[in-house]
């Protein structure tokens, strides 16, 4: 099993003889990507001597131009064992298959490689039994060890049986295999395999092997992909989550100054009738006309002031609460800026519903003072009928009359007294008048308030329905998932809760990426969910391991379930060969051996993952 690419690789050649062989050289080159410059693939005539030297020469030359190493370096591979080439023989065994041929193409390898470059040869033989071929590979294997030259570093054979009994469905499929193990032992940390058997597992010859290969896919991208759209999905959940602690209405309220009182004392609000200046005190007789006449003409009903300022002072306040709310605390902070805006409308209702009750008593008392100063009206404009004019002629000849005088006395008390208490009635009514209009202005504002928190409601469900309508998106993506994720609907929330410590941190860098929830309200635009989900892919990629071996655990979590997987990995990767122990001698059973090899920076945590014993090969 190999858990990462080792990133190094060097010139190889391989060459292939039979259909089924030459089959594998026209596929390697598709798998190795970049690696395929310093990889030269010809096919192997019956013989060796038909060899097209000059072709050999020009493959060992593609593969060793000196711009290679450059070229392999920008696409993060390495060139190295510069001082060898390694040479892959892959052979379909049959009875067109020559025996000397291993031996043949090897020594003629070696001496192009000498001469051309001053480089030796690493050769490995890779046999392949198809089904029709199995009966003439048994008999013909014990002639390929031996014609197999002593400095090749192993044998390995493939055939469509494997060890336990059971057949590959085609031939298609053991090229495949063969592909696989190739394209394994060219770019990956196994390409040490063989020469680290040769050295733990001492022979006569070249060591012969046969191998099963199993093949368990874990894509990071796919992951982190699925990932994104769960991420996503939490996100959107975190922004539509239930309100927390809202601020409270009324707070707000008073803390922009708009309560009823504090709207009667802001310049520009006072809204009073023109007053009388206070009478004199026992003023000259003939001067009662002048000062009293005027407090008989009908006051004018004072207008209610104006609300424009306020309101847009309010509006603007109002915008910038709600902008803020969801900006600073995008979790919950819809449903939060949702509670707040019918929360303070409640407020306004209740504050004009006190406004609506303490009309009703001022307009009572101020239709009763209209009543009373009617009457003292008309009393006072009858009295003052009856009381001298102001001319001098009319007190010069009074005062020439005394008998007049105590008449006139009690009279002009009389009238004093009236003009008295209508100016007091008057200032009164006056004071009732101006907080009618006064309330009747705020009334008007929390009217036209309540409007502009009515728009902000609509903003804030246009909000809510758009990102509603982004989850059902989601939600209805169909999601493919491989055969691996056993258990696809627990699998990622679990790898989220794994990778992602506050979905509330994410929540709020989600809402910075987008602009804010703020700027959502005010201009709705679901285009930001393909950026996000990229953005949230990249994001993902930095928190943690994706490696394949760090996702069995996540993925088998009971270790019975990690044990059963390993158990299938295991055999489905039975060497396809079928080895007849008790065909064999007991020199040869005593020397066969079953191996597992895994290698790569993830192997000490695969064994612990799998808690494979010691001596495992790791």
């Amino acid at each position: 099993m190999m858990t990462m690419s080792n990133q190094a690789v060097q010139r190889t050649l391989v060459l292939t003889h039979g259909p089924i062989a030459n089959e594998v050289g026209q596929q390697l080159p598709r798998q190795l990507g970049p690696v395929t410059a310093v990889v030269a693939v010809r096919d192997l005539p019956v013989d060796v001597s038909a060899v097209n030297r000059d072709d050999l020469r020009e493959a060992l030359r593609a593969i060793s131009r000196i711009t290679l190493r450059d070229e392999l370096l920008r696409h993060g591979w390495t060139l190295d064992r510069l001082d060898e080439v390694a040479l892959f023989l892959v052979l379909e065994m049959g009875e067109h298959l020559p025996p000397e041929l291993p031996a043949g193409a090897c020594a003629l390898l070696a001496e192009l490689a000498d001469q051309q470059f001053g480089v030796s040869i690493a050769p490995l033989i890779l046999a392949l039994a198809p089904e029709p071929a199995l009966g003439a590979a048994q008999r013909q294997l014990a002639d390929l060890v031996a014609a197999t030259p002593p400095t090749a570093r192993g044998i390995i054979v493939m055939g469509s049986i494997n060890e336990l009994g059971l057949c590959l469905p085609t031939d298609n499929d053991l090229i495949q295999a063969a592909t696989a193990l190739l394209h394994i032992l060219i770019t990956t940390p196994l390409r040490d395999a063989p020469e680290w058997l040769a050295t733990n597992y001492l022979a006569e010859g070249p060591l012969l092997q046969s191998a099963g290969l199993a093949r368990w896919e874990w894509s990071p991208l796919w992951e982190q992909t699925l990932l994104a759209g769960y991420w996503v999905q939490q996100v959107l959940a975190t922004w539509l989550a239930p309100a927390g602690k809202s601020e409270s209405a009324p707070a707000w309220l008073d803390e922009q100054q708009l309560l009823p009182e504090q709207l009667a004392r802001q310049p520009g609000r006072r809204s009073q009738p023109d007053r009388h200046d206070r009478l004199p005190q026992h003023p000259q007789p003939w001067r009662l006309h002048t000062l009293y006449r005027p407090l008989c003409q009908v006051s004018g009903v004072p207008k209610p002031p104006s609300n424009d300022r306020q309101l847009s002072v309010a509006a603007q306040a109002l915008q910038t609460t709600a902008r803020h709310r969801l900006d600073s605390h995008p979790a919950g902070g819809l449903a939060a800026l949702e509670q707040f805006l019918q929360e303070l409308r409640h407020a306004l209702a209740e504050l004009q519903e006190r406004l609506a009750a303490r009309g009703l008593v001022q307009a009572e008392r101020e239709t009763a003072l209209a009543h009373r100063q009617s009457q003292l009206t008309e009393r006072l404009t009858a009295g003052l009928a009856q009381w001298p004019e102001a001319s001098p002629a009319t007190w010069v000849t009074l005062l020439l009359r005394p008998w007049r005088w105590p008449r006139l006395a009690a009279r002009y008390r009389q009238l004093e007294r009236l003009a008295q208490q209508l100016q007091q009635v008057q200032l009164e009514r006056a004071a009732w008048q101006g907080q009618l209009a006064q309330d009747e202005a705020s009334d008007a504002l929390y009217t036209a308030l309540a409007g502009e928190v009515g728009q902000w409601q609509r903003r804030a469900d246009e909000l809510r329905q758009m990102l509603l309508s982004l989850q059902r998106v989601l939600a209805s993506e169909v999601t493919h998932w491989p055969a691996a994720v056993a258990n696809p609907e627990t699998y990622l929330p679990q790898r989220y809760a794994q990778l992602v410590d506050s979905p509330i941190q994410e929540a709020a860098w989600a809402a910075q990426y987008v602009g804010g929830l703020g700027e959502q309200l005010s201009w709705p635009d679901d285009g930001f969910l393909e950026p996000l989900r990229l953005a949230g892919r990249e994001r993902l990629a930095t928190m943690g391991p994706f490696g394949a071996v760090d996702t069995l655990a996540l993925l088998y979590p009971r270790p019975e379930e990690l044990a059963a997987w390993w158990q299938q990995q295991w055999a489905m990767a039975a060497p396809l060969w079928r080895f007849d122990e008790a065909a064999q001698g007991d020199r040869q059973r005593r020397q066969a051996s079953t191996y597992q090899i895994v290698c790569g920076q993830d192997a000490p945590l695969l064994e612990t993952v799998l808690d494979l014993p010691a001596g495992s090969n790791m």
